[in-house]
């Protein structure tokens, strides 16, 4: 279901671009950092507002599977409130709360993409019809296109740490 691997593909990225900040995190610099910080975010927000908006309301929809979505929910919330907390603190601060928060983070998006891979996916697998899934083809490739900025902000972010 292309829908399916649309949502997976945004879940990839903002994993990859995160583990890459993580393990590059000490020899950026403190505006290196941020940079990649807000790509990161802006992926994992995409991916977060795709489920949220798009496919959780079908969930809502039958009335039955209220479990799945409170689970799914629950981590959303907890993975908003991480990257809250981190626009919050210095990056520079001593004690590495900021790497803390994003490795957090990391950890939240795992557990996330498991609850994908183990309920919402065949969720939908099950009970999206052919029209429900075009139903939601067309706002997310419309939201997709929107978003091709980041990977150029990843590398003009990567650029600038170079110091060109």
């Amino acid at each position: 279901m292309e829908v399916l691997e649309i949502i997976s593909s945004k879940m990839e990225m903002a994993q990859h671009f995160l583990d890459d900040l993580l393990s590059n995190y000490d020899r950026l610099d403190d505006t290196a950092r941020i940079d990649r910080a807000n790509v990161v975010f802006d992926n994992i927000t995409s991916y977060l507002q795709i489920e949220q908006n798009l496919l959780f309301p079908y969930i809502r929809k039958t009335g039955e599977h209220d479990d799945i979505l409170e689970q799914a929910l629950a981590v959303h919330d907890r993975i908003d409130e991480e990257m809250e907390k981190s626009v919050m603190v210095h990056v520079d601060e001593p004690d590495h709360q900021f790497y803390h928060g994003l490795d957090t983070i990391r950890g939240l998006l795992e557990r996330a993409k498991r609850i994908d891979q183990e309920m919402i996916f065949p969720w939908a697998r099950v009970y999206l019809s052919e029209e429900d899934h075009y139903a939601l083809l067309n706002p997310l490739k419309e939201q997709t296109a929107h978003e091709t900025v980041a990977p150029l902000a990843w590398q003009q972010a990567m650029f600038r740490e170079k110091g060109g």
